[in-house]
């Protein structure tokens, strides 16, 4: 075959350009939006070449897509014709052009372009990013992208249910989902990954489920005197005390700061002087609502009761920041 070099130029080109466009799918979203928004006011050509395809992403990732799917296969038909003339027997020729291609692909036009703009984005995809823009004319110009862009939208409105569905990538599970994909790309740090998971879970998450129960917390009677205090403040991990009813555990007084009464001292001991009225929360309070709170009104701790204002139990600042951040060894 006297042209046999031009059908292998066409194949090593072709799987060139499926990496190209394998990788700038998964740069863009590991892009510096910073970097970007600074580069693209210096005047960076490429950076407002960018700016451009990314106002669009329905249509940029449609090019991404058509684009290496048209370089997967002008890499399999020149296997294919390599081999039909090198074997002179099409149908196995189609067999051994799927067979070696395919990991060929996966390897050079999947796996390690990804890898690579993953790591390199803010490097690879502003020096690939004018290819990018000439493909998108192209198919742009042929109605290939608007076509599969028009396609996409009309699958979007037909899963859609009423005015305030929110779009695919809005529920919990697809927001995990996108989470886990970025920790296993090393985007965002296992840490990172867990703190993001948690802001997700936590609007399910009630007062209830992080409180300390009553039968865990050490309590002082308002008939105490100050030693029973000073044994309950050395054992107690809090810095603050529930003062309760002497006839009933349950029945919640006030909240005493060890270190006022601290203050105080043996002569200025007096109990119901000393502490405060606690805040209370009904067990079934979101988190988050608990949290706001907490921080709105300056709380460190709040006691968690029932219907009849039995007290259930203990919550505290840290405890509700933990749900989020994990677990702090300083507070």
């Amino acid at each position: 075959m006297p042209y046999w070099y031009l059908w292998l130029a066409v194949a090593v080109l072709s799987v060139f350009l499926s990496a190209i466009f394998s990788g700038v799918e998964t740069g863009v979203y590991c892009l510096s939006s910073i970097r970007l928004r600074l580069r693209a006011e210096q005047a960076d050509a490429a950076a407002r070449r960018l700016q451009v395809l990314l106002r669009d992403r329905t249509h940029l990732l449609a090019v991404l897509l058509i684009g290496n799917n048209v370089a997967n296969y002008a890499t399999t038909l020149a296997a294919t014709v390599l081999l039909v003339a090198w074997t002179a027997s099409e149908q196995s020729a189609e067999f051994i052009a799927i067979v070696a291609v395919t990991p060929v692909l996966f390897v050079f036009g999947e796996m390690v372009p990804k890898t690579l703009f993953q790591k390199f984005a803010d490097r690879l995809v502003y020096r690939w990013v004018g290819l990018v823009s000439i493909a998108d004319r192209l198919l742009t110009y042929t109605g290939l992208a608007p076509l599969v862009w028009l396609l996409a939208e009309g699958v979007l409105r037909l899963l859609r249910r009423g005015p305030h569905t929110a779009s695919l990538l809005g529920t919990r599970e697809q927001v995990r989902g996108m989470l886990m994909e970025n920790a296993m790309l090393g985007t965002i740090s296992a840490h990172q990954t867990q703190i993001a998971d948690n802001v997700l879970r936590v609007t399910e998450t009630r007062v209830a489920d992080v409180m300390t129960p009553l039968a865990g917390i050490r309590q002082l009677p308002a008939t105490a005197p100050y030693d029973v205090f000073l044994a309950l403040a050395r054992g107690s991990p809090y810095s603050r005390l529930l003062v309760h009813r002497p006839e009933d555990r349950r029945q919640t007084q006030g909240v005493l700061g060890v270190v006022d009464a601290l203050l105080a001292g043996r002569e200025g001991w007096q109990p119901h002087l000393l502490m405060t009225q606690p805040a209370t929360f009904a067990p079934h309070t979101p988190l988050m609502e608990a949290l706001i709170r907490m921080r709105r009104d300056r709380l460190a701790v709040a006691v968690v009761v029932d219907a009849a204002g039995r007290t259930l139990g203990l919550v505290t600042l840290k405890d509700l920041v933990e749900e989020i951040v994990g677990e702090l060894k300083v507070w």
